[in-house]
């Protein structure tokens, strides 16, 4: 029995040579292979300082380490932490980079310290997820002129707005929401093969970022419509056919689903009395369609795609759907721009209610959005190569056309501008170590845990610092709760001082200002170069917790 992938692609290709299904099967592998691993050497060789130049984290990438350590022995079962004081569902992305961690420095010792295997690990996520993407568009339009084309712009973008080796959560969404748009369109017209990629992109945004759970709640219900709308007569046979697919997305659900299980379990119930709070109570702050549709066209002008670039592609997709003649290709690409449409509506009421506040300050939250614009532009590309191709067919074969993109893809790759993009930030910050070793070796401190006082707030970022490489080291600390609870979210409560034995905790203060108090004794100057606080202790006191 055919399934219905297998005509529909026969349906797409209906005007050009056929291809046989080995060889498709053979594509994919290679259009993942080398889309992960262009993507992937290419951020490595401009990156280079990450296998030679051990970094320490502070802020938040400190904060989530402390997580990702936690995770590294499978005791993490919430995501990451929320500025409205809760953690986010689930851990799938600490999971990750603690694999990163976990081999390539304590395993393999190519990097040399945690916080780089980290990095290392956000390179591969990126890669591989915009290689599943392309894969996943390969084969909905049957095209690999098309699909190198478009890996082409893809690497740019990714290049552009920091998807590879960033390990900041908002930039880690954006492979997740590329691969859930472009997947999603796949399964609401039928496609069950790319199942499975549906519910990867959906469970990593899932587990990312509370809000999320509208996004992917909304669209499954669409694709479920849609697949079942187009297999109406025969589901069952569908599933069937691709039944290896449905049991593996199946095993995914359950993964992603344990830890929230978990941790519902445990400490019931949860968070989830705080996420209905922030549903219900989102939106801190009264804004105009205006004022939304303002911070939300930032997205398609000055933080994404050129806007003529939209523009362009927007273009090109209403004059060249409107011409189809091939019913499925029809189908295909007004399954790609409905998947634009849904997630612009779908964000657009996320930062209506969702965002607190509709400023510059807070552009970052509409980070994974930026991927829209991306498959509008991917999708028409790929719509006017194949159309080009159809018409010069006769006279330019098929392997010349694959062979145009190929080189317009190293062209592109080789842009000097796009690989100056590629470099990552280095964050050094030497001065943790050596932080580390003056509390460890005070004599003040006399074996004791220490114990940090954050009463000048904002000293938390050098703080999360000090915290990561006191863990690794194992040198014991905790921080004094205040700040009205924040620190038990940012710190996670099992690192807030206990409100017994403060006998036993040596306190320490952060401080940007002076002058110091007059007892004040320096533990560590500051450095305006490498450390901007200054950490001292007040004698005679241990603890005030």
């Amino acid at each position: 029995m055919t399934s219905v992938d297998e005509r529909s692609v026969r349906d797409l290709t209906d005007a050009t040579p056929q291809v046989s299904n080995d060889t498709r099967r053979r594509d994919v592998y290679v259009i993942f292979w080398v889309a992960t691993g262009l993507m992937t050497i290419a951020s490595l060789v401009r990156n280079g300082y990450i296998f030679t130049t051990a970094q320490y984290p502070g802020s938040d990438q400190a904060l989530n380490s402390l997580l990702v350590n936690r995770a590294e022995q499978f005791q993490q079962l919430v995501g990451n932490y929320s500025r409205v004081r809760f953690h986010h569902p689930g851990p799938a992305l600490f999971y990750i980079l603690s694999w990163g961690q976990g081999l390539f420095h304590d395993v393999l010792h190519i990097v040399p310290a945690p916080y780089n295997g980290q990095l290392l690990a956000a390179t591969l996520y990126g890669a591989a997820m915009i290689g599943l993407t392309l894969v996943c568009l390969y084969r909905l339009i049957g095209s690999r002129g098309a699909t190198a084309v478009a890996f082409g712009i893809a690497f740019v973008f990714a290049a552009r707005y920091d998807m590879l080796g960033n390990v900041w959560f908002p930039f880690l969404y954006m492979a997740a929401f590329l691969l859930f748009t472009v997947a999603s369109a796949a399964v609401a017209i039928g496609r069950t093969t790319e199942l499975p990629l549906y519910v990867l992109g959906a469970g990593l945004l899932a587990h990312g970022h509370v809000s999320f759970l509208l996004f992917v709640a909304v669209t499954t219900v669409v694709v479920v419509a849609g697949w079942v709308w187009r297999h109406r007569h025969a589901w069952l046979a569908e599933l069937r056919a691709h039944r290896r697919g449905v049991y593996g997305s199946g095993v995914l659900l359950g993964l992603f689903a344990l830890p929230i299980v978990l941790e519902t379990s445990l400490h019931y119930p949860g968070q989830w009395a705080d996420y209905w709070t922030y549903v219900t109570h989102a939106q801190r702050t009264p804004r105009t369609f205006g004022q939304i549709l303002d911070f939300m066209g930032q997205y398609w002008t000055t933080r994404a795609v050129p806007v003529g670039l939209s523009v362009a592609a927007a273009v090109v997709a209403v004059v060249l759907t409107a011409t189809e003649r091939n019913r499925e290709r029809r189908q295909v690409f007004l399954a790609l721009y409905g998947s634009v449409v849904l997630q612009s509506l779908l964000s657009f009421y996320y930062m209506a209610r969702g965002v607190d506040a509709l400023d510059r300050i807070n552009w970052y939250v509409g980070l994974f959005y930026m991927t829209v614009p991306l498959v509008l532009v991917l999708a028409a590309t790929a719509q006017l190569w194949i159309r080009l191709t159809e018409l010069s067919a006769p006279a330019v074969p098929r392997i010349a056309t694959t062979g145009v993109a190929v080189a317009a893809v190293v062209a592109l790759s080789a842009d000097a501008t796009t690989m100056r993009e590629l470099a990552m930030p280095q964050v050094p910050k030497a001065g943790y170590p050596a932080i580390v070793t003056a509390l460890r070796d005070d004599p003040a401190r006399a074996g004791r845990t220490v114990e940090f006082d954050l009463d000048e707030h904002d000293t938390w970022p050098i703080a999360a610092g000090v915290a990561e490489e006191s863990w690794r080291t194992g040198l014991a600390w905790c921080v004094r709760d205040g700040f009205q609870g924040l620190w038990s979210v940012l710190f996670d409560s099992s690192n807030i001082c206990p409100s017994s034995g403060a006998a036993n905790r040596w306190q320490v203060h952060f401080s940007y200002h002076a002058p110091l108090p007059s007892d004040a004794r320096v533990i560590v100057p500051a450095n305006s170069r490498r450390m901007p606080v200054t950490i001292y202790s007040l004698p005679g006191h241990s603890s005030t917790s």
